[in-house]
């Protein structure tokens, strides 16, 4: 069977070992990590059936021996290694096409300042990536701007460039969508004064993103839909699953579950084609979703489970923790609380332990709402108040807007009227100020009707949404 990656000799041959020459290299601890080198390089055989990380297992081990002796290139070039994968990436980007996200953690703070300055931004950048992808976006957001920072001293245009984008992404994730706006705005009237069509291709992905986010979906599935034909164009399949996958979770969103389907059935396919765990963990959730919505709860549960299990098969607790919560929010409707909290206790738990803070907010505004469903109101306050705390600790503004309104209808229910006022209208600053719409619409409809049974008929009358009836 043909290896992942490339033959051992070819390896060595590439990052300059001489097998011939290995006695003579001195010291002896030197000449130990070079043996192990080659043995792992050459001798190395996966087991059948082996995870795709055992795989590449003897590339990672060369590559922390060769760290070990300063040996910074070869380091480096074994992980720009090609995978003969489908998508034939470089082994960083491999692991993370399969979810390894920590693996990836170490191969770049591992390089980084132990190379020139052009490989440290394109490292950072790297890094910024990762976190994103674990819900650490500070972090994220602080490499990306080391990244950019460094790029323009160096007057490198193509990763000034790259970093804009993925700041960008980080700041959407962050509720900070209107800059988030203008930085892929720029990427891409770059992209296209540049005639990158590929460049062009992703940042419509991702300003789709931000559009969908801010509720424009008209806008968010226009610039999905340029995504899908540049990447059917220039043969880009992974690009093609995601502007699929992008469509398929707008027209969830606006209530077309049929097209959703068929849109996130489509990248599941490209996702399996291209064996991109990560893709086909987000696509699988996102079907749940839209299974969901349609109140086909077996169908909703199935999906999240088979996610589920290839997060854990590919070790992305983050993902997995994901799963375990929304498995919870479905049997909390379902009306099974014990096996929800099971399963939302189990999704923070991972959060806690990886230091996955957005993860752990989300499980705890999950243990909320299933406290809240069986009326035990003060656990459901503590559980919003924590997840309230978290999201301001890392600025996730639609976090704190989301645990706002969750404190906001507890005390409704409670029979305050006035806390229940004062937490909505919070929530709803800051759903202005992120210019969600739906969100604003939501909100102003619960402060009518909070209005209304007070018997405040005007602030209510004041408090309606436009093109709303008065309660």
């Amino acid at each position: 069977m043909k290896g992942v990656l490339p033959v051992g000799t070819s390896v060595l041959e590439k990052i300059d070992i001489d097998l011939g020459s290995l006695k003579t290299i001195k010291p002896s601890s030197k000449r130990s990590h070079y043996r192990a080198v080659v043995n792992w390089l050459t001798q190395y055989s996966p087991k059948e059936n082996a995870t795709n990380l055992e795989q590449v297992r003897g590339g990672i081990e060369a590559f922390n021996h060769l760290c070990e002796i300063e040996e910074w290139l070869k380091a480096k070039e074994i992980i720009d290694l090609r995978c003969n994968t489908p998508t034939h990436e470089k082994l960083h980007h491999q692991l993370g096409t399969w979810g390894y996200q920590k693996e990836r953690l170490l191969l770049y703070e591992s390089l980084l300042g132990n190379l020139e300055s052009g490989w440290d931004v394109i490292g950072l950048d790297n890094l910024g990536i990762v976190y994103c992808s674990l819900g650490q976006y500070k972090k994220a957001i602080n490499y990306h701007q080391q990244s950019l920072e460094i790029a323009r001293q160096t007057n490198d245009r193509k990763a000034q460039v790259r970093a804009m984008g993925n700041l960008g992404n980080a700041l959407s994730y962050l509720g900070q969508y209107q800059i988030a706006l203008d930085h892929h705005l720029q990427v891409l009237a770059i992209a296209e004064e540049t005639h990158n069509r590929p460049m062009a291709a992703t940042t419509l992905g991702n300003l789709g993103n931000t559009y969908e986010a801010l509720g424009e979906y008209q806008q968010a599935i226009a610039s999905y839909q340029k995504s899908l034909t540049l990447a059917k164009e220039l043969g880009d399949r992974y690009e093609e699953g995601r502007a699929l996958g992008n469509l398929g979770n707008t027209y969830e969103a606006i209530g077309q579950y049929p097209k959703a389907i068929d849109f996130l059935q489509r990248s599941l396919a490209i996702a399996h084609e291209l064996e991109d765990r990560f893709g086909e963990c987000s696509t699988l959730e996102s079907l749940s979703t839209v299974y969901e919505s349609l109140e086909q709860y077996e169908e909703a549960v199935a999906c999240s489970e088979q996610s589920l299990e290839v997060a854990k098969e590919i070790g992305n607790r983050a993902v997995e923790g994901l799963n375990l919560g929304n498995l919870g929010s479905l049997y909390e409707i379902l009306g099974e609380y014990e096996q929800a909290l099971d399963y939302v206790r189990r999704s923070l738990a991972i959060a806690e332990n990886i230091g996955d803070l957005e993860g752990e907010a989300r499980a705890l505004g999950n243990l909320g709402s299933i406290y809240a469903a069986q009326e035990q109101y003060q656990q459901a306050i503590q559980c919003y108040g924590r997840s309230l705390i978290i999201a301001k600790k890392i600025g996730d503004l639609q976090g704190e807007k989301r645990a706002l309104g969750d404190l906001g209808g507890i005390f409704y229910a409670l029979g305050d009227g006035d806390q229940a006022i004062d937490h909505y209208q919070q929530s709803l600053s800051i759903a202005q100020s992120l210019g969600d719409q739906a969100s604003t619409d939501s909100i102003l409809s619960n402060l009518a009707i909070i209005y209304y049974a007070l018997g405040q008929h005007e602030e209510a009358a004041k408090s309606l949404p436009q093109n709303h009836n008065a309660p």
